[in-house]
């Protein structure tokens, strides 16, 4: 299972379009988009119904009033996902308050966005995960981010890579 993960796109919409050049033939089965799409919920959840045939989740960030949730957990594969934007959380001081809500949800995968960063951390029990930025990157060398999550389809482990565009 391949488990494509965005975040603060900000309405720019053109990663997603370089991001299907980037990895070919790879089939996404699910598309998470972890907030600051800046008003495109409607444009990621179509392209994912072409695209990512398993569902699309996406919430809502701190930049733009959006109708999607400010949390949402939800199944994949054997395992539950905790999504959230981030920032109601003080991401920037740690993750302790983050991976503490998705445990308190039973999640053993927490997603989330606002830092514009990509981060994986695993911790006991929890894996971590931030895309950092598909529009405006803040690391070292600002390249666009994005992980691709593969969930081994014979013992279900977990294989997250971020990715560069």
């Amino acid at each position: 299972m391949n488990v494509l993960i965005i975040s603060d796109t900000h309405g720019d919409d053109s990663g997603l379009a370089q991001i299907l050049r980037t990895e070919g033939t790879n089939r996404f089965d699910v598309l998470i988009h972890a907030g600051d799409s800046e008003g495109a919920d409607s444009f990621y959840e179509y392209w994912a119904r072409t695209h990512a045939p398993g569902g699309f989740h996406v919430v809502s960030g701190n930049d733009y009033e959006s109708m999607a949730p400010g949390e949402q957990v939800f199944p994949v594969d054997r395992y539950t996902v905790f999504l959230t934007h981030g920032h109601r959380f003080s991401i920037y001081t740690g993750t302790d308050l983050l991976a503490a809500a998705a445990k308190q949800h039973g999640a053993q995968i927490a997603v989330f966005g606002h830092t514009h960063e990509p981060l994986i951390r695993e911790t006991p029990g929890l894996l971590l995960l931030n895309p950092g930025s598909l529009s405006r990157p803040r690391q070292e060398g600002h390249r666009r981010s994005y992980i691709l999550l593969k969930i081994d389809d014979s013992d279900h482990s977990l294989h997250p890579e971020i990715r560069y565009l």
